[in-house]
């Protein structure tokens, strides 16, 4: 299988890890193992969700 792009495999690989809900909660609980304690994952594909935005720290 070829894809256009990263953004795509991302959407498959959603899709085959049963959908969004469980493909978050995943990363959220790798990112929890990781010690990754400010990261909260809202969209597998990294661009914001919708009325949210970058933190910016400056």
């Amino acid at each position: 299988m070829f894809l256009r792009s990263g953004n795509d495999a991302v959407h498959v690989l959603t899709s085959m890890n049963n959908g969004l809900r469980q493909t978050v909660k995943d990363m959220n609980d790798h990112a929890a193992d990781l010690q990754a304690l400010d990261t909260n994952v809202v969209s597998p594909d990294g661009y914001d969700a919708r009325g949210r935005s970058p933190r910016r720290t400056t």
